[in-house]
């Protein structure tokens, strides 16, 4: 890493109006503010400041589009897309609806499960006007590691993890008794669209980019606000079913959403007091 790389984050196209620089300066704020209440004394309450930095991260997702990026996802090189930047703000506005029921004390499991899927739906169009069958969405593992290399069977460990974790993200929503729980969903979201900016720019490599994308998904899930007994085998069941059963069928798009729906049911019935 040399500052002449460094350099070339700071561009004249990162303006709005007459103020320059208003995504980085957005994205400090908000990177701050990520590891302040990643502190595990850090509580957060109902108060306008709580409300206004919330609001900031969604700004930050909005003001991405200051950028220009390539339509179609560039092969064997991790750089922003059009699928990728619409993706990341629409997850970022999943975790930031879901915040304002609980600020407003409008979330119930029905509720909350609407706003989730309706946000999932929104993804899934992106990716019919965006998204290329050939070169697979913007997270997915592969399926055989039959030939691979240490390295590879790694990362693609890392992929596979990283699936793994949506389906945990969108659990902690559907179930979210928390104000912390959407911001921690925002983490990884967000910084990944930090690293692909770096690996853009030349400041880290691609290995590198996928190694800390990992890290910023284990720092939520191991916090210890959102452990309860059902978490991590509900995780498990509903990977196990969307990836290897739904992900084999000819209509997974709309069995994902049956699947999202009937465990709403389920945990309303059953397992939200455990």
């Amino acid at each position: 890493m040399d500052f002449h790389r460094i350099k070339r984050l700071f561009t004249l196209e990162d303006h709005l109006g007459p103020i320059f620089h208003i995504h980085k300066i957005l994205g400090v704020i908000c990177l701050v503010h990520f590891f302040v209440r990643s502190i595990p004394s850090n509580k957060m309450e109902r108060t306008y400041e709580t409300f206004f930095m919330m609001s900031l991260h969604m700004v930050l997702s909005l003001s991405s589009f200051i950028f220009k990026v390539p339509v179609e996802r560039v092969k064997g090189v991790t750089v922003i897309w059009k699928e990728m930047q619409i993706h990341n703000c629409i997850f970022v506005a999943r975790a930031y609806t879901v915040f304002l029921l609980l600020f407003f004390n409008l979330n119930t499991t029905l509720s909350l499960t609407l706003v989730v899927l309706f946000w999932h739906i929104m993804a899934d169009i992106t990716t019919q006007y965006y998204g290329s069958p050939e070169m697979g969405t913007t997270i997915r593992g592969s399926k055989n590691f039959v030939g691979m290399g240490y390295l590879e069977q790694v990362e693609e460990l890392g992929m596979l993890f990283s699936s793994m974790a949506q389906i945990y993200a969108v659990y902690v929503l559907i179930t979210c008794p928390h104000l912390l729980y959407p911001l921690f969903t925002m983490i990884p979201i967000q910084l990944s669209a930090l690293f692909g900016t770096l690996v853009r720019k030349g400041v880290i490599s691609s290995q590198l980019n996928n190694f800390l994308y990992v890290i910023c998904i284990i720092i939520p899930v191991s916090l210890k606000y959102h452990w309860r007994v059902i978490c991590i085998p509900s995780v498990i069941i509903l990977s196990l079913i969307r990836f290897k059963l739904i992900g084999k069928s000819y209509y997974q798009r709309e069995m994902k959403y049956i699947m999202w729906i009937l465990f709403a049911i389920i945990y309303e019935v059953m397992l939200k007091e455990l």
